[in-house]
């Protein structure tokens, strides 16, 4: 049943651009000199996906965790690749959902972190739910479309 879900989410957006992407393009995972990226590190997460999903990932990252949402470093973002990359109509549409979807990746995957007691001392789990508040932020904006 789970299955059937996957399958049905990934039928509609299998027209969307793949490629290789990050997967992980966090603040401590890019380097920049002033505004111009200059490089990153950290592709322990790198795989064949959506192009799009990578940006996604990306904005999400540079929203704050806390305090109130500014989406200001999301939209430069988007703007900024949509500049050298410009993004399909179909990516478009499914920027909402690919955003609420890695929002609920990263919460998911914290939450494990959180609960995992096998953990080794020296690694501090991150708090998941900036993420919880990020995916019903990107779910209200869906509803509200």
């Amino acid at each position: 049943e789970d299955l059937a879900l996957i399958r049905e989410a990934e039928a509609l957006y299998e027209d969307l651009p793949r490629g290789t992407i990050h997967a992980d393009l966090f603040p401590d995972n890019a380097f920049f000199l002033g505004n111009t990226f200059t490089g990153a590190i950290d592709f322990y997460f790198a795989c064949t996906d959506y192009l799009a999903y990578d940006l996604a990932i990306a904005m999400n990252a540079y929203l704050p965790e806390d305090g109130p949402l500014d989406v200001t470093n999301a939209d430069a973002m988007f703007e900024g690749y949509n500049r050298v990359r410009p993004l399909g109509q179909l990516e478009l549409e499914a920027m909402p959902t690919l955003l609420c979807g890695c929002a609920l990746r990263f919460f998911l995957s914290r939450a494990v972190d959180a609960l995992d007691e096998s953990q080794s001392s020296v690694y501090t789990p991150k708090d998941p739910l900036p993420w919880l508040r990020l995916m019903r932020h990107h779910r209200h904006q869906m509803e509200a479309a």
